[in-house]
């Protein structure tokens, strides 16, 4: 019993300086950690500034194409004479705007619009010339002699550009 309690004590006793040694660890790591934190904070207030700037800049600069774009929506809506500011009026309102626009949104959606393209022509290989003749002759000389140096730059031209050629 006697030799345990002995252990114990010491065990007791290096936790005791680990805690020491942790406490002034943890310390550092408060100080360093609190400076991180300032500095993150510091970049982040830095960023917000920088944006608040950029979108105050950009309101300012899209100001009046805004005011235009709010004023013909209103126009559309039926308010068309100055000083208006309800629907309801005794002037009159013509109707000409809302049925040109009913008739552009009406051709807009009419269908389900489908994306059509057509691949451009393009050069997609640099020594083959597009004969199926000149890629079998390559083929063939490459199997008698496989050192031929213009054969296997011509296959491989044609394996690198067949990759970019999108399949049909």
């Amino acid at each position: 019993m006697p030799v345990e309690q002995g252990k114990q004590f010491r065990n007791e006793a290096s936790e005791a300086q680990d805690a020491g040694a942790n406490v002034q660890d943890k310390d550092q790591q408060k100080d360093a950690q609190a400076i991180l934190d300032e500095q993150e904070k510091a970049r982040a207030e830095a960023s917000v500034r920088r944006w608040t700037s950029r979108i105050r800049n950009a309101k300012e600069h899209w100001k009046d194409t805004f005011k235009e774009m709010r004023e013909n929506m209103d126009f559309a809506a039926g308010i068309q004479w100055r000083g208006q500011d309800k629907v309801q009026t005794s002037k009159y309102v013509a109707n000409l705007v809302n049925r040109a626009i009913n008739q552009k949104v009406s051709t807009l959606y009419a269908r389900n619009p489908e994306a059509e393209y057509q691949r451009r022509k393009r050069l997609d290989y640099q020594l083959w010339d597009g004969r199926l003749e000149s890629l079998l002759q390559a083929v063939q000389s490459l199997t008698m002699n496989p050192m031929d140096v213009q054969s296997k730059a011509i296959l491989t031209d044609y394996m690198n550009g067949h990759q970019k050629t999108p399949s049909h």
